[in-house]
């Protein structure tokens, strides 16, 4: 596509090119590596900016990495345990006259599947609002959707989340300018993510509630490695100095329990990865041939069953001829 601003009657443009670039995404550890064609220089204009944007299942943004170069590397628990497509968008600047021309490439999507698991925080409730305020659970912060806003949760309740004091879960609330999600227990955290700061957000961390030391400050979608390679803390808190977090979509926390080089992996779907390290077992999968033989083996009873009752004898015993 080619975006521009008319500030002439005569626009002469450049025709637009596509580009389809061959896309390598793989795993080194915990690390997810991609890799892509670059840009021509001839013809396409003038390179501003690569961005690789993880896209799941449900169409919604996972995570995008911007990068100069066409290669990269990342921490794969960005992703979390999603499944979707992946592709690289470039963004360049080509001259015309008396406009610029701004274009976005997009390569064709690579369906990818991610097995880094869940953070430590899926499904953990959080506080809307000051300490002492209003618990939620499910945390609209720590479900995995990673479209849904805080905002959009709060103005707009579902009868699914339900308060511990306070209104009513289907009354409409003030959309707060802090939230703290609780991890259950005091941990060693290695990662902290938070989606969708529209100002500046201030994360902090605490052991037990009161006492609170600052992490990062942030905008928009950002990782935090605390300082040291871990932060012994229970509860996270995302704060903003005006405003309100509306737009805040997921807070994310990573602890020392989960081993980001061990048992995960990026391939595409269908492919066996090795289960994550972090205690949770999925379902045990039953081999189908065993489900064929108790299907037989019920057929075989029913039938069985119903003779009985038609004929009155027992199955055993030799029909008289009368």
């Amino acid at each position: 596509t080619g975006g521009f601003v008319i500030q002439t009657e005569k626009l002469d443009l450049p025709d637009l090119r596509l580009w389809e670039p061959a896309t390598t995404f793989g795993s080194t550890g915990g690390q997810g590596t991609a890799s892509w064609d670059g840009l021509p220089t001839s013809g396409y204009g003038k390179l501003r900016q690569y961005d690789v944007v993880f896209t799941d299942a449900a169409g919604d943004a996972v995570w995008s990495l911007p990068s100069t170069t066409p290669s990269l590397s990342f921490d794969l628990r960005l992703l979390e345990d999603s499944r979707g497509v992946a592709a690289v968008h470039a963004r360049a600047t080509a001259p015309a006259p008396s406009t610029p021309l701004d274009l976005d490439y997009r390569a064709p999507t690579t369906a990818y599947a991610s097995a880094a698991g869940a953070p430590v925080s899926r499904g953990v409730p959080c506080t809307i609002g000051p300490p002492g305020g209003l618990v939620v659970t499910p945390c609209p912060l720590t479900d995995a959707n990673f479209s849904a806003t805080l905002g959009g949760a709060v103005r707009h309740p579902s009868p699914g989340p339900v308060p511990t004091g306070g209104s009513a879960a289907n009354a409409p609330r003030p959309v707060p300018s802090s939230a703290i999600v609780d991890t259950n227990e005091v941990r060693g955290m290695t990662l902290v993510v938070v989606r969708g700061c529209a100002a500046d957000c201030v994360v902090d961390v605490s052991a037990n509630g009161t006492g609170w030391a600052t992490l990062a400050t942030v905008r928009g979608d950002a990782a935090i490695h605390p300082e040291g390679g871990t932060a012994v803390a229970r509860y996270v808190r995302v704060s903003v100095a005006t405003g309100d977090l509306a737009a805040l979509r997921e807070v994310s926390v990573w602890d020392q329990s989960v081993d980001p080089r061990a048992g995960t992996g990026l391939a595409q779907p269908g492919t066996r990865l090795l289960p994550s390290r972090s205690g949770r077992s999925g379902p045990t999968r039953v081999a189908w041939w065993l489900v064929a033989m108790a299907v037989a083996l019920l057929l075989a009873t029913s039938s069985a069953t119903i003779v009985r009752l038609l004929t009155f004898r027992p199955l055993w015993k030799a029909f008289s001829g009368d």
